[in-house]
This record gives C-alpha cells, sequence and structure tokens, in this order.
C-alpha cells in the first residue's frame, strides 16, 4: 500500500506540474496586441467551465439521471503516509479513483472555454435541457468555497446535440462543444483506478499463455523457491525457458494499468474479443493454507485493428463486465517470447 501511495503521490505531482494551467510570463517590452485585449462580454465575463481556480479542489461531485446515487471523487491526506491521494466513492464502496481522469477533467474545466453566450437573462431553462440538467458538478475547494455547474444538452434539428452549462442559480448560459463535455467523465468506471486487477505473485501457481495458431505454454512457478518450469502443448519446455524473460513478465502483469476503461456495451472491444489474439490464464492458491480456494483469472486481448498491428488493444478480465484498452507498448511486453529457439 505504501509502495502504491508513494507512486501515486509522484504522479500526482509530475501531472500537476505538466497539466495545471499556467500563465506564460511576458517581458515588461512584451506587450499584448489589441486582439489580446478581453474586449468581448464573453471575455470580459471569464468564459472557462468554472470560475473558480480548482488547484486546491478537494471534493467533486458528480449527478446524472442515470446514476442511482452521486459520484464523489475525493481528495484527502493518507494517514499513513500524509500524501495524498484521490478516492472514488460511490454506492456505498471506497476505491482508488482513476489519476488521469481526475487531472483530466480539472485541465477541461479549467481551460475548456464556451463558443458562445447562449442567453444573458435565461428565464425559461428548457430550451436549453437546463430544467432537467443530463450532468451536474459541484465543486468544492479545501478552504470551503463551492460551485455548481449544471450542463444541459438539446438536440438540433438535424440530430446533432448542442451543450450549455450555467454556474449556481445563473441566469447566464454559455455553449460548450461536445468534446468538451465528453471529457467530463461522468460515467463511474472512468473514474475506476487503472489497475486491471489484483495480481499476487507470491499466491501464483500457475500461468498458462495461449497464442493464436500456436500451443499453449503452461508455466508452474514456485514463488517460494522462485523457480520454474515450462511445458510447450504437452512437450516439456523448462530446458528453453528464458527465466529472466519470465520474471520480467510477471512484474508487466503485476503492474497492468488500463489506458481507458470501456463501458460493458462497447460494441468494438466486444466484436474483437470474440477471437482474442492471446490469452493469459493465471491461478492462485493461497501459500500454506489447504483450505484456501482456488482462484483463476483469465485476461483476453485482440487488436483494435484486423490488419497488420493495431494502435492499441482491446482487453477483459473474464467474468467482469467492463472493458480496457492496453496501449501498444503494453501488449508489446505481454507478447514477448518466453522460450529460446531450440
Amino acid at each position: 500500500a505504501d509502495k502504491d501511495e508513494e507512486l501515486y503521490s509522484g504522479r500526482l505531482n509530475d501531472w500537476r506540474e505538466n497539466i495545471e494551467f499556467k500563465l506564460p510570463r511576458k517581458s515588461e517590452n512584451d506587450l499584448p496586441g489589441l486582439d489580446e485585449l478581453p474586449l468581448t462580454i464573453d471575455k470580459l465575463r471569464g468564459s472557462s467551465l468554472s470560475g473558480l481556480d480548482l488547484r486546491p479542489l478537494k471534493r467533486l461531485s458528480i449527478t446524472t439521471p442515470d446514476l442511482p446515487s452521486p459520484l464523489v471523487i475525493e481528495i484527502n491526506t493518507s494517514p499513513v503516509t500524509g500524501k495524498m491521494r484521490a478516492q472514488r466513492i460511490f454506492q456505498g464502496e471506497t476505491n482508488k479513483a482513476n489519476e488521469l481522469t481526475f487531472f483530466m477533467v480539472k485541465k477541461t474545466l479549467t481551460e475548456a472555454k464556451a463558443i458562445a453566450t447562449a442567453s444573458d437573462d435565461a428565464e425559461e431553462l428548457s430550451q436549453f435541457g437546463l430544467d432537467r440538467p443530463v450532468l451536474r458538478m459541484v465543486l468544492e475547494l479545501f478552504d470551503g468555497t463551492s460551485e455548481s455547474i449544471s450542463f444541459g444538452e438539446v438536440i438540433s434539428a438535424e440530430g446533432v446535440p448542442r451543450f450549455y452549462f450555467r454556474r449556481n442559480s445563473s441566469r447566464t448560459v454559455m455553449e460548450m462543444t461536445g468534446d468538451d463535455f465528453y471529457k467530463l467523465a461522468s460515467r463511474p468506471y472512468l473514474w475506476r483506478d487503472a489497475r486491471v486487477w489484483v495480481f499476487d505473485i507470491v499466491d501464483l501457481n500457475l500461468l498458462q499463455l495461449t497464442r493464436r495458431g500456436q500451443e499453449p505454454l503452461t508455466l508452474d512457478y514456485s514463488d517460494l523457491t522462485q523457480t520454474w518450469t515450462a511445458k510447450q502443448g504437452s512437450t516439456n519446455a523448462t530446458g528453453l525457458l528464458n527465466e529472466n524473460r519470465a520474471n520480467r513478465y510477471l512484474e508487466v502483469l503485476e503492474g497492468l494499468d488500463a489506458t481507458r476503461w470501456l463501458g460493458p456495451d462497447h460494441a468494438p472491444a466486444i466484436n474483437a474479443l470474440r477471437d482474442p489474439a492471446f490469452t493469459v490464464t493465471a491461478v492462485f492458491k493461497r501459500l500454506g493454507e489447504a483450505e484456501a480456494p482456488i482462484i483463476t483469472k483469465t485476461l483476453r486481448i485482440a487488436g483494435a485493428s484486423n490488419e497488420g498491428s493495431s494502435a492499441f488493444y482491446y482487453g477483459q478480465i473474464e467474468g467482469e463486465p467492463h472493458y480496457f484498452i492496453l496501449d501498444l507498448d503494453t501488449v508489446t511486453q505481454l507478447a514477448e517470447t518466453l522460450l529460446e529457439d531450440k
């Protein structure tokens, strides 16, 4: 746990430096041109989605018509290390929040701009979909300052969705782009921790790697002695196993992170994984406990493209509803050949 929190804190600082909004420094002689002056009403008003400085954001509450209860993202301090960490609280369960999603949403709320003022004095909110918002976010800072932002959707006569927002109970309504709206990550699965599974090397008994068109490679592993035996199909392949590669492979599996989580009805992932390029099956049994249950986890992976190599791959842990995306570098490591040539 301490190692995970230390890693999270490191990422937190890196992303804060790279993603937080920074004003460029200008010399005294570098005066703004006329086109840089905030002469329009929108620029004078401030057209970002949030009117707050979100660097000290403590709590983000997300409500949509589809959610049975609010999805809450909370920043607090670890009682063990004293470092900051993000948590996802949903339907009575508290888990790690996805760090990259958290910073993407903060960046969007801070830097995304309205494309137009829809109304300076809106009386009828239904024309902007704001009488029944499709999304409502409540932002709370560490000093107790808070802000509510409501988002509405209206489908045009051409069937194109248009998105609007207003802060708190303001009568000013602004229009925003669909791209920025979808970056706000209103689905709970988008906030899942990036770690794909709990992979306990200590309890690992067996690993089976199955690649399309090849016989399965079965590896027996003992963490106690840190030794391997291997079979390719029914043939003993222990002598061909590169144990250094096999040990690195375990490290990749233990630290497997998704680039992005997908919903359970994501059609491209469903179609691709009907015929996975390869699967990884891990069998666990708690060491020294004769009555401990045997736990099997299977990871299925398939390319996003059926032709040549893919820029990214779809994955799923069998028995879990959500799909996810793995980047090419991660899949390249998972596809490494563990046996030496004969």
